[in-house]
């Protein structure tokens, strides 16, 4: 069997999938596709396979839309069981391949951002300002 690859270096083609398979475009969507991309580019993984996430987000959504984003943008399924989610407050993932090892927290402001949406038409602008802010930005590695 063939893996797929993930197109790690076209957000914009990444986003249209999640929102795809998710069903709405929305800010903590969009947060999940960012985390998740930037993830695999730190790990050196091109997706789908030999990696494993942990996310953790509250399990309520919206919150919980940052999973679909993060499945998205890995190719990491609970179906696959490389793909684990546990209740936490905030967001953020932890990604494994072979030896590499690096876990991520959205930064308050994103995440505040996203929790503060008043409506579809701000969160399309919030959307917009998520996917074209670089990575560094967005998330600070923790251990």
């Amino acid at each position: 069997m063939k893996w797929q690859r993930i197109p790690v270096d076209d957000i914009q083609v990444v986003y249209k999938q999640a929102v795809g398979f998710h069903g709405h475009s929305g800010p903590y969507l969009a947060l999940g596709v960012v985390v998740g991309l930037y993830g695999l580019k730190k790990i050196g993984s091109t997706g789908y396979s030999g990696i494993e996430v942990v996310v953790r987000c509250r399990g309520n959504t919206p919150d919980t839309c940052f999973i679909d984003g993060l499945q998205v943008a890995t190719g990491c399924t609970m179906g696959k069981r490389n793909l684990t989610w546990r209740e936490g407050d905030g967001l953020s993932a932890e990604f494994r391949s072979g030896d590499k090892h690096i876990k991520f927290r959205v930064i308050d402001e994103y995440e505040e951002m996203a929790k503060n949406c008043p409506d579809y038409e701000s969160g399309l602008e919030i959307v917009e300002e998520i996917l074209n802010t670089s990575p560094e930005e967005i998330v600070e590695v923790i251990n």
